[in-house]
C-alpha cells in the first residue's frame, strides 16, 4: 500500500521552520529499504550523470516555470528526488566540473577559471571509480572542458569531438545536443551488463551563442538568425548597464535562452528513453545538475556568469532517480561537492579526506538530513581584479549560505558587503545591511566569521595563469567569451 511519510519539519537556525521530505514508500518495512545500504546488490549500479551548461533552476517547470514546461526533465522529477536548493560553488564552467568531480571548492584544487589546467593533487570521482572496476565514458560539448586542462584523467573514454565552429571555420569550440546525445547513446549500447559504468554527458546548448533550432522558440515567432551571437550579447550587456532598462533585443536573447532549455529537455527526454530500453537501465541512477547559472535581466549583469554569486549564477537544479530512490522534494541546502561523495557512496566506495562535500545518500533515501554547514561560493571574474594576488579570486565576489542567510563579499566593489534572507527574499533584492536590519538576524556573526576564515585561507594549488595560455587556447577561449 502506498502512504506518503513526511520528514518532520524542524525548526532552522533563524527560528522559522523548515520541511524536510516527504516521500512515497510502500508500507512502513519498505521505507528501511530506502535506506544508504538499500542498492547493495552482487553487481553494483550504473551512473549516469549529466550536467547541462548554465541552466538556471527557475527556468524548470519543475521549479516553478509554469509557463514554459520542460516536460522532459519535469517527468524525471516526477519520478525522483527535487533538490530544492541546491548550488554550484563557482559559476564558470572549467571551474565547476572541477570542483563536481574533485569534491573540492576552487582554492583547493587550483583552477580559478576556464583555461587553467587541474594541478597535480587529489583524486577525482572517475579516477576513484575507475580504481574500484568501473568503466566510465565522458562526452562534453564546449572546448571549456578540453582535455588539455586535465578533467579526462580517470575517464577510459573522453569524448570531445566538437564539429561547431564560432568565427574561423577551423575555430571548433562546441557541438550541439543531438551529437552529444548520439555519441553517449552509442557508447552505452556497448556496455554488456558485466562491468559497472559511470558516464556524464555534458550538454552545452544554453550557454551563448543562443542558436536554437527556430521550433524551440516560443510561438509569436521570433527571427532567430544572428539574434543570439556573442556580439549581440555583448553589445546588450553594455546597453542595458548604460539605460538599465531591457528593450525588445535583451527580450529577444532572454527567448532564444528559454529555446535552447527547451531544445537540451528533448535531448535528455531522448537520452533517458532510449537507455530505458537498455537491460543496465534497471540498475541504473541517473542524476541530472548544471554547472552553474545565467543572470539574465538580474543585478546589472545581463546575459551573463562569473562576475557574482547571486542567486541566478549558482543555483541550479538537482534531479536524481534511480532503484532506491522515492519521489521526493529535498529542502536540505547542497551544493556541487556534494555530488562525487554521493556517487561514490552509491558505487560502495569509500570517499577520500581530500573531498570537501558531503553525500547527500540520506536525503535521497528519505532519512535525515545532515546538520546545517556553510556552504560557500566564488565568482571568477573580474579578470583585472587578479592582478597581484596570491589567489587569482582573492579580490572577486563570494558568499556563505546557511539555512535561507546568505552574506556576500565583493572585495573588489569598494569591500561590499550584502544580506539576503533568501526565504523571504529569493530573488535578492532587499540587502538587509544597506536596510540597516542586521540586528534581526542573529545568525549574521556567524556568518561573517565563516567567510572570513574561509576566504583567508591560502590556496592548496594554484593553476598556471592567464599569461600562459598559448595563442590556440586564448582564441577559442575568446570566442567564447573568456578572454578579455
Amino acid at each position: 500500500m502506498l502512504r506518503m511519510i513526511p520528514w518532520p519539519c524542524l525548526p532552522n537556525r533563524s527560528g522559522r521552520r523548515a520541511c524536510g521530505v516527504s516521500v512515497w514508500c510502500i508500507s512502513a518495512l519498505t521505507l528501511v529499504a530506502c535506506g544508504p545500504a538499500a542498492h547493495r546488490s552482487e553487481q553494483r549500479p550504473n551512473l549516469l550523470l549529466v550536467v547541462i551548461d548554465t541552466l538556471r533552476a527557475d527556468h524548470l517547470g519543475c521549479y516553478g516555470h509554469g509557463n514554459d514546461p520542460t516536460p522532459n526533465l519535469d517527468a524525471l522529477a516526477s519520478k525522483g528526488a527535487r533538490f530544492e536548493s541546491f548550488r554550484s560553488v563557482v559559476p564558470t564552467t572549467l571551474a565547476s566540473f572541477t570542483s563536481i568531480l574533485t569534491s573540492e571548492y576552487p582554492v583547493d584544487h587550483g583552477v580559478y577559471r576556464n583555461g587553467i589546467p587541474r594541478p597535480e593533487g587529489s583524486p577525482s570521482l572517475p579516477e576513484l571509480l575507475s580504481e574500484s572496476g568501473y568503466t566510465s565514458a565522458a562526452f562534453v560539448s564546449s572546448f571549456c572542458l578540453s582535455s588539455r586542462f586535465g578533467l579526462h584523467l580517470g575517464f577510459d573514454h573522453y569524448d570531445e569531438e566538437l564539429p561547431l565552429a564560432i568565427g574561423l571555420p577551423q575555430n571548433r569550440v562546441i557541438r550541439r545536443g543531438s551529437e552529444t546525445t548520439d555519441a553517449a547513446l552509442a557508447w552505452l549500447r556497448e556496455r554488456d551488463g558485466e562491468q559497472p559504468w559511470f558516464a556524464m554527458v555534458h550538454y552545452f546548448d544554453p550557454h551563448w551563442p543562443y542558436a536554437p533550432p527556430p521550433h524551440f522558440v516560443s510561438e509569436g515567432g521570433v527571427d532567430v538568425t544572428g539574434a543570439g551571437s556573442f556580439g549581440a550579447i555583448v553589445a546588450a550587456r553594455r546597453r542595458f548597464r548604460a539605460t538599465g532598462e531591457a528593450d525588445a533585443a535583451m527580450h529577444r536573447l532572454h527567448e532564444l535562452y528559454k529555446g535552447e532549455i527547451r531544445y537540451v529537455d528533448q535531448q535528455i527526454g531522448r537520452l533517458i528513453d532510449r537507455l530505458e530500453d537498455l537491460p543496465a537501465m534497471r540498475n541504473t541512477y541517473v542524476v541530472v545538475t548544471a554547472d552553474h547559472g545565467e543572470s539574465i535581466l538580474e543585478h546589472a549583469d545581463p546575459f551573463n556568469h562569473g562576475l557574482t554569486v547571486y542567486e541566478t549564477n549558482i543555483r541550479i537544479p538537482l534531479i536524481v532517480t534511480g532503484p532506491t530512490v522515492p519521489t521526493a522534494v529535498v529542502s536540505t541546502p547542497g551544493a556541487t561537492i556534494d555530488l562525487a561523495p554521493t556517487l561514490l557512496e552509491l558505487a560502495e566506495v569509500e570517499a577520500p579526506d581530500t573531498f570537501r562535500g558531503r553525500s547527500l545518500l540520506s536525503e535521497l533515501s528519505g532519512g535525515p538530513a545532515g546538520s546545517p554547514r556553510p556552504l560557500f561560493a566564488e565568482a571568477t571574474q573580474p579578470f583585472d581584479a587578479e592582478a597581484g594576488q596570491i589567489w587569482p579570486n582573492r579580490r572577486k565576489a563570494r558568499s556563505v549560505l546557511l539555512d535561507d542567510l546568505k552574506l556576500i563579499h565583493t572585495p573588489w566593489r569598494g569591500d561590499r558587503f550584502e544580506l539576503y534572507d533568501l526565504g523571504d527574499d529569493p530573488l535578492e533584492e532587499h540587502d538587509l545591511i544597506g536596510a540597516g536590519r542586521v540586528g534581526e538576524y542573529s545568525d549574521f556573526t556567524e556568518l561573517e566569521n565563516a567567510l572570513s576564515s574561509w576566504s583567508a585561507q591560502p590556496p592548496h594549488r594554484i593553476g598556471v595563469g592567464r599569461s600562459e595560455f598559448d595563442v590556440e587556447v586564448r582564441k577559442k577561449l575568446r570566442s567564447l567569451g573568456y578572454v578579455e
